[in-house]
Order: C-alpha cells, then structure tokens, then sequence
C-alpha cells in the first residue's frame, strides 16, 4: 500500500499490529515515520489550498482536500471544506460548458463519497479493535467486504478477530471452540497466501490435550465397553488423525468386538 502511495491505510495496518505487538521497534518507527511522511505531504497540500482559495480556484481546491484526506482520513478542515463546497451549483454550472467537465464533477464527488465511507469503515475497526469487541469487528468486515470487494482490510479483520476471540475461549479452557476459531483464521489467512506460525502452534497444542483426553478415556474404559472405547478412539483421532499409536488400538478394539460378535453369533446357533 505504501508503495502505491495509500500512506492512510498502511499507517492503520501498522497500527492494527502496533496494537498485538506495542513493544516491537521496526513497528513502532514504521508508524512514526509514516506519520512524518503524511505530516509533511498535508503542510505542503495546506500551502496548496491556501492558494487555489486565493485564486478562486474551486477546482483546485477540491483536489487538495481529497488528496488532504487521502492522506489523513480524520482531517477537520478537508471534511468541512468537502461539506461547503457547492456540489449541485458545480454540477448544474458544468453542464453549461463541457460534457467532460460535468463528468469531472461527478465523478470527484463520488470519490469523495467512497473515500469517506472508507474512512468509516476503517475508524470503525479501530474502535473495535481497541473495544476487544470482536464479534463486533467480524460483522464489519462482512459490511466493509461487501462495498469493497476486492480490499485486503475485511480479512484482515477477520483473521485478527478469530484469533483474538480463539484466544479468550483457550483462558476460559473451552479448547474446543478455541481451536475453531484458530482454524477459521488459518483458513482466511491462506485466501492470502499467508501462514500464521503461532495460531498454527497453538491449534495442534490444543488439539494434542484433546486428542490425548479421548486416549485415555478409551483406553480406560477398553475392558469394559468396547463400543464406547471405539467412540473415544475416533474422536481422539478427530484432533490427531496421524497418531498411529491411537489408530492401532482403535483397529485392536474394532477387531475384538469384531470376534467377540462372532462367538456371541456362534454360541446363539449352538443353543
């Protein structure tokens, strides 16, 4: 994003991780810097409006207070600016000149509604995000995704929500539904081509406690009922499914129950 000059949203990329990782130096002077870039871009955009406005130039003057927000999504004076400036007189003035010129006006205008509504969504983030309202943030990359399909900030939201609400579920021990939500965010990060090692790490951990609860149950009860044993076998499997140990002792178990029902069949005709 930097590199195509969206100096807005990547200053709030880095903040949304600034956010999970408030101690990491090269986050920490990414934002700093980017926040001097977008400083010294707006004194310049400001010396800019001061002229258009001196000239008269409305033209101009709507530029620089798309390009003022651009930079700075919050900025009072480009929002107020936006806000006076006389869409339809502009609109109903073009048409008495130019097909090209009305179209200019148009068009700006409608930038400027989508730039906004952009910023909405992204000030929206923030706050739920700061909120630790998750739930909350994982509607609005439904709402975010559904009026800019092809933007990288709804999956951004979701992976950050899943892995946060994973998270709470793991402290309540509920590491059942910790490990969906983990997986749920695994799955949207790989839409991006990206891995995350720890929520990988933190999956198969869970996943082995899991795993190994069912083992014991099933080998506890392995004398006594059979069928149930089999049950906690598949379910430990569920969460482990390459533990060969596991797997053995379910096939052992399915085989004797196998040869038990022989006999039982057996004893049955011999009556």
């Amino acid at each position: 994003m930097e590199n195509q000059q969206r100096y807005a949203e990547a200053l709030t990329q880095w903040k949304i991780l600034q956010i999970a990782y408030s101690s990491d130096e090269i986050i920490n002077n990414h934002i700093i810097r980017l926040e001097n870039l977008v400083s010294d871009r707006i004194i310049k955009l400001h010396v800019k409006l001061d002229k258009a406005r001196a000239e008269g130039n409305k033209k101009s003057e709507q530029k620089v207070y798309l390009k003022i927000l651009a930079l700075d999504p919050n900025n009072k004076i480009a929002m107020e600016g936006l806000r006076k400036f006389e869409w339809k007189f502009a609109i109903e003035e073009a048409s008495s000149k130019t097909a090209n010129i009305k179209k200019y006006f148009v068009e700006s205008q409608q930038e400027a509604n989508i730039s906004i509504q952009l910023t909405k969504y992204l000030e929206q983030g923030e706050q739920f995000i700061h909120d630790k309202k998750y739930n909350g943030l994982l509607q609005l990359a439904d709402q975010f995704e559904s009026s800019y399909p092809t933007h990288s900030q709804p999956n951004d939201y979701r992976i950050l929500a899943y892995t946060k609400l994973g998270e709470n579920q793991q402290k309540q021990n509920s590491l059942k539904e910790a490990i969906e939500y983990y997986q749920q965010a695994l799955r949207v990060a790989a839409l991006k081509d990206k891995s995350l090692p720890s929520v990988q790490k933190k999956t198969d951990e869970l996943s082995g406690l899991i795993a190994t609860r069912y083992l014991k149950l099933a080998n506890k009860i392995f004398n006594t009922d059979l069928d149930e044993a089999i049950k906690y076998y598949e379910l430990s499997l569920k969460y482990q499914p390459n533990n060969i140990k596991t797997r053995q002792l379910m096939q052992r178990a399915v085989k004797i129950r196998h040869n038990l029902m022989k006999i039982k069949k057996l004893d049955a005709n011999s009556d």
